[in-house]
């Protein structure tokens, strides 16, 4: 996907992944300079143990972490854009600790964690990244101790349960295993709807560009043909959640009700992405008018 779509769903799906587990913050702004920090997450220690959930996406989440994704190779410049943003968040941090007038704790400042599809050899020697197989996996590069940051390279990451949560951030072929391995998890697993609701999103996207014949990447147009199956999947879904509903409730009504709260959900996204109603009409295959009702309508 080109770079502006893929960094929103990353945003979003680390957003919906650790909001509930501590305090997300997307593009936070620091210094006189505006610089804008992808996410910054710091965790609720009375949640910790949940994190446990995420496997090592939830490991690097159990200290402050600022989570910087990248769609391409990350290289030397991009690294020391990242490392310049994590010193300025530090700064904010002690000015707001002398403000407070409170005790400054190494422990308290975040860990930068930068996500690359692949990363060089010449990038990890430039910063004298090295692996840590005792505690991490392979493709978790850890610079010195004082810079506090890590290179992770997705497309190195062992295909566990564990890293499935960080490898949706991949791309390629690589994303498109981790997406199918998220279906496969039980449809009771909180995470697995949150993210596929978000993937939806993007198909449904793309789906509008191709629909006004605006040219899509031949990536692009990869993950569409390949994912575009997920939007009825998750209406289907919906189709059986609501009968068994029904049958539990004795309501006939129960299977148009699963339907209308994915519609209403995925609507409600879309607009919030900037999409018109009228192509979201276009695109559900709804009139408009129905469209505006599900935005109106209470869940």
């Amino acid at each position: 996907m080109t770079r502006n779509l893929h960094d929103q769903f990353s945003k979003d799906s680390l957003e919906e992944l650790l909001s509930s587990l501590g305090k997300s913050e997307v593009d936070s702004k620091v210094a006189s300079e505006v610089r804008e920090i992808d996410f910054f997450f710091t965790p609720d220690p009375e949640k910790k143990a949940n994190l446990t959930a995420l496997g090592f996406l939830g490991k690097l989440a159990l200290t402050p972490a600022v989570i910087e994704p990248y769609r391409n190779p990350i290289n030397a410049q991009e690294v020391r854009k990242c490392l310049k943003k994590l010193l300025d968040l530090e700064a904010s941090l002690q000015r707001r600790y002398r403000r407070e007038q409170t005790r400054f704790s190494e422990q308290e400042l975040p860990t930068l964690w930068i996500l690359s599809p692949t990363i060089s050899d010449s990038v990890i020697e430039a910063f004298k990244a090295e692996p840590d197989l005792e505690n991490w996996v392979e493709g978790f590069y850890f610079c010195g101790e004082g810079l506090r940051t890590v290179l992770v390279a997705i497309h190195q990451l062992p295909r566990t349960s564990d890293t499935l949560f960080l490898r949706i951030f991949g791309r390629g072929k690589v994303q498109m295993q981790a997406i199918e391995e998220l279906q496969r998890l039980p449809e009771t697993n909180p995470f697995r709807d949150r993210i596929l609701e978000l993937v939806a999103n993007m198909v449904a996207i793309l789906e509008v560009r191709q629909q006004e014949q605006q040219g899509l990447e031949s990536e692009e147009r990869e993950f569409l043909m390949q994912l575009s199956t997920i939007y009825t999947q998750r209406i289907q879904e919906a189709e059986q959640r609501g009968e068994k509903r029904g049958e539990q409730r004795g309501e006939q009504r129960g299977e148009q009700r699963g339907i209308a709260i994915a519609q209403q959900r995925l609507i409600r996204n879309l607009l919030s992405k900037g999409m018109t109603i009228e192509e979201i009409a276009e695109l559900t295959e709804l009139s408009p008018e129905e469209v505006t009702q599900l935005i109106n309508q209470d869940q």
